[in-house]
């Protein structure tokens, strides 16, 4: 990133340039809060319980993705863009990175101090509380991950998942600005935050750049066939987070956990994640990542690659 580049970020990134987000109660009713065709359960929800039931259920899953975004920011990004700013990380990693992660630690935290503003605004306006929720899934994925995988040190199985979150491209974040169904203060939160991760994305392409090929070769050769388990992580639908939500607009446990599995298959996990997974795949490529056969096997065996044709 040059220095140009740099001065942008510091000049133009959300925290300091963005205005304060605000919903209109005026436009409530004919708005969605969270776009219907991210959402597949929503069409059979609408023929079989009507359309208010769809608008508490998109709203429950508006409260999850705003949750998903604080604590992904707070205690994945911001934990691993610490050990880069402050230099925690055992590479040396040279002066203009450390110094950028100050400003991506800024914009995180600014990320989900407005995710929770606009999910108090959100309760106001549709008067509908957030679910008592655990923690997203994808921090039970990454755990189970560490715990298949002793020998990695959780550092780096940290800022590998960093990486990964920061540089693919987020269907959600795509979508939301464009639909015009969806409520403004939503559309205009996701669209702010999609040009904060813009830089980010560049940011820790750079980083992982540097960062890979100095890790020892052991390390390397452990961490890479677990990368596939972090792509997915980040990826999967959260089920238990979907299935708590129609439990709460009245299905019984084992409808709405039928309904989730119906909507988010797992079999056509791999093929449709291949899309958001091209600018990490090109990082990866780039690093020498898929050099190593194993690691490019175990990419290939969760279908999100092609085998040889992809190396």
């Amino acid at each position: 990133m040059s220095r140009d580049k740099y001065m942008e970020w510091e000049g133009d990134c959300w925290v300091r340039r963005g205005p304060r987000l605000v919903g209109s109660a005026s436009i409530r009713e004919r708005l969605d809060p969270f776009p219907r065709g991210l959402i597949p359960y929503t069409a059979k929800l609408s023929e079989l319980r009507g359309p208010a039931v769809v608008d508490q259920a998109l709203t429950q899953v508006l409260y999850g993705y705003l949750r998903f975004t604080e604590q992904l920011e707070l205690k994945s990004i911001n934990r691993v863009g610490q050990w880069i700013a402050l230099g925690e990380l055992p590479i040396e990693i040279p002066r203009h990175l450390r110094s950028r992660a100050f400003l991506l630690v800024r914009d995180e935290a600014h990320h989900a101090t407005v995710s929770d503003d606009v999910a108090g605004q959100i309760e106001r306006l549709t008067g509908y509380p957030p679910l008592v929720a655990g923690e997203p899934g994808f921090l039970a994925d990454i755990a189970a991950v560490s715990n298949r995988s002793p020998g990695i040190h959780e550092a780096d199985l940290e800022t590998a998942f960093a990486t990964i979150s920061e540089t693919l491209i987020s269907g959600s974040l795509a979508l939301i600005p464009k639909d015009e169904s969806v409520l403004p203060l939503v559309r205009d939160y996701a669209e702010a935050h999609k040009v904060d991760e813009a830089r980010h994305q560049a940011f820790f392409s750079e980083f992982f750049e540097w960062w890979w090929p100095r890790l020892p070769s052991r390390t390397r050769g452990e961490l890479g066939p677990v990368l596939p388990d972090l792509c997915l992580a980040f990826l999967r639908p959260d089920i238990g987070f979907h299935q708590q939500v129609l439990e709460a607009v009245g299905l019984s446990p084992r409808q709405a956990r039928d309904w989730v599995l119906e909507s988010f298959p797992e079999a056509s996990l791999g093929a449709s994640v291949r899309r958001p997974l091209q600018v990490t795949l090109r990082v990866f490529q780039r690093a020498g990542v898929l050099d190593d056969s194993a690691t490019a096997d175990a990419f290939a065996a969760r279908g999100l690659i092609d085998g040889s044709r992809d190396r």
